[in-house]
């Protein structure tokens, strides 16, 4: 067993430092000749030295679930490693590279259990208990449950609102902004409009949108337009941090221990994804904190088996409609968890179906009579078909002398068939969907599948690397992209619409945007911000409720695995705001694993 581990650890070692973007820029043996050979046989000297420190005790653990996690989690950042670099997944079954292929295989997965048997250790720890009954903070945190890490909050996040006064707009809200004052704007331009004098559309959230321009309007009304945005980051804020801090404060009532509870505070207060979204008006904000307060609604009714109360109702109602009109794609997850709620809370059934069903009446009444009737336009059928598009556009630029002229006009006829060469970009669908044809009728589309499904035939693998290449960077930890906005947007200040402007602290503002770009890379605790470790804490979480059959908490995961789904029929891949719905929750996700784990 000694021996085994040893070997692990070197191939590990090696393994971490070695990846297919390398082996493809400098071949298989020219390893030897590159000029950080040195370094990189250090770092492996001392990546050997700490997972023979830390990986004691760690293959005697006998696991299937834990096996499975780790198989699954091997794979995928094969995958992930293999399309960042090819664009396809050549890279793992191809010769020599699947030798690498099984080597990393097996290193990815020793380091996984490594993690998961370290995070256990530290949570079985009992050294705290000393510390926490003399700490006089511990103390006033138990006075104050909620005050205490509002207080944090709201003093860490401070110095945001003061460098990024009013607010951080980037493009979405900055063109909802602009609709919300009567202008056209390209969202106009996607849909055939109900009425061409009413320029705002259901693109992004109405309720958004208008929220954006009643704020701006107010504060124009009562200083200026910056004032105004500042009162809707301000609102934001002090949501966000109410959320985060009701949170904390929920769990620590259910019994969680307390260094738990203060490593949230923590992350809250300092990982700086939370500030930086506090400040930004994107919708994604506001949906993912109707998330978090559905996980804690969904916990109550599950975790117990009391009746549902009136004011537990009135408030399960209020979380579930929000989450339709705050995301046009959240009636999709409340039409989801109903049936799984209807299984597992059979106590409730009748209150759960009128709580359910009263939201979908409403919100069905709200998208097709309501907003027809004022004359909003919905939004364009273009948004369910990036998937599609994507798939299409790789086939033309691999296969184009496959197609026939008649399959070349009526692709054409839905996106424009002459940019496709051009344009396409394997990660981000928007250059091919955007010149989609909003005038195509149902019969165009009809022929569209089936050119399609005809594609789809003669070359699966070409559909599957199109889909991969748009989806695997939700699943990959090594994939780590950009994930906070910062920069100074003008769309909103054009032909002089809204006086918006940053402040003179560029230099506060520069050293934040520093400390919050870096930060994802700074190790392991920047993992804290990565999309892929999310998404696999949700698997895990997932896993851990089957192993257990605990099938009645699958409601608690249900909402970040149908955040996930949505992610991969997104428009683009690794997009952090896409992301928020299962990333923000998983600190508190994770409280409610270490309840159910408890009890």
């Amino acid at each position: 067993m000694k021996t085994r581990n040893i070997l692990l650890n070197i191939v590990t070692s090696v393994m971490l430092l070695i990846n297919y973007s390398f082996l493809a820029s400098n071949g298989l043996l020219s390893i030897l000749k590159d000029k950080s050979f040195v370094i990189r046989i250090m770092l492996m000297a001392v990546l050997f030295i700490v997972l023979q420190k830390n990986s004691k005790g760690v293959n005697d653990q006998k696991d299937k679930y834990l096996n499975i996690l780790c198989f699954l989690f091997g794979i995928f950042l094969l995958v992930g490693d293999s399309y960042r670099t090819y664009g396809t997944i050549k890279a793992i079954y191809s010769f020599p590279l699947i030798i690498v292929s099984i080597l990393k295989y097996i290193s990815l997965c020793h380091i996984l259990k490594i993690i998961l048997y370290k995070v256990k250790s530290i949570l079985d720890n009992k050294k705290w208990k000393s510390f926490i009954k003399s700490n006089r903070f511990i103390a006033f945190f138990d006075k104050h449950p909620f005050l205490t890490p509002f207080i944090i909050l709201a003093c860490s996040w401070s110095i945001y609102y003061i460098a990024f006064y009013p607010i951080v707009l980037s493009p979405d809200p900055s063109y909802q902004i602009r609709q919300a004052l009567g202008e056209r704007t390209k969202y106009s331009d996607y849909s055939i409009l109900l009425d061409e004098k009413v320029n705002i559309t259901n693109h992004h959230p109405v309720i958004h949108t208008l929220l954006l321009g009643t704020c701006l309007r107010i504060g124009r009304a009562l200083i200026n337009d910056n004032f105004g945005l500042f009162i809707y980051s301000f609102i934001q804020g002090v949501f966000m941090a109410l959320t985060l801090s009701w949170s904390i404060k929920y769990l620590k009532e259910k019994g969680v221990n307390d260094k738990y509870l203060i490593f949230m505070i923590m992350c809250y207060a300092f990982v700086p994804m939370f500030p930086f979204y506090a400040i930004n008006a994107n919708k994604d904000v506001y949906y993912s904190l109707f998330i978090m307060w559905l996980l804690m609604l969904l916990f109550d009714i599950i975790h117990g088996k009391e009746k549902i109360t009136f004011k537990k109702g009135i408030g399960l109602f209020l979380i579930l409609l929000l989450i339709c009109l705050f995301r046009n794609n959240g009636v999709y997850l409340i039409v989801l968890i109903y049936p799984f709620m209807l299984i597992y809370n059979r106590i409730n059934i009748k209150q759960i179906s009128i709580i359910f069903l009263s939201v979908f009446c409403l919100f069905f009444g709200y998208k097709h009579f309501l907003l027809p009737s004022l004359k909003i336009t919905d939004t364009s059928p273009r948004e369910a078909m990036s998937l599609f598009f994507q798939q299409t556009a790789r086939y033309v630029i691999n296969h184009e002398d496959e197609l026939t002229n008649s399959d070349k006009e009526i692709i054409g006829t839905i996106i424009d068939y002459d940019i496709i060469k051009t344009k396409y970009n394997s990660k981000l669908s928007d250059p091919i969907k955007n010149t989609y044809n909003k005038f195509a009728t149902k019969e165009d589309l009809a022929h569209y599948f089936k050119v399609w499904f005809k594609g789809l035939a003669k070359h699966p693998m070409t559909y599957v690397d199109a889909t991969v290449n748009n989806v695997y960077g939700y699943f990959d930890p090594g994939d780590i992209s950009w994930y906070i906005y910062y920069k100074f947007n003008p769309v909103v200040t054009k032909n002089g619409l809204v006086d918006y402007h940053y402040n003179n602290l560029s230099m506060l503002r520069n050293i934040l945007t520093l400390y919050g770009t870096t930060f994802i890379c700074i190790p392991l605790i920047g993992l804290i911000s990565n999309i892929g470790i999310n998404a696999w804490i949700v698997i895990a979480y997932t896993i851990w409720i089957l192993r257990e059959k605990r099938f009645k908490y699958i409601v608690m995961v249900l909402p970040a695995l149908i955040s996930l789904l949505i992610c991969i029929a997104s428009p683009v891949n690794t997009y952090f705001r896409y992301a928020m719905p299962f990333v923000f929750p998983n600190l508190f996700l994770i409280g409610t694993w270490l309840l159910i784990k408890k009890n």
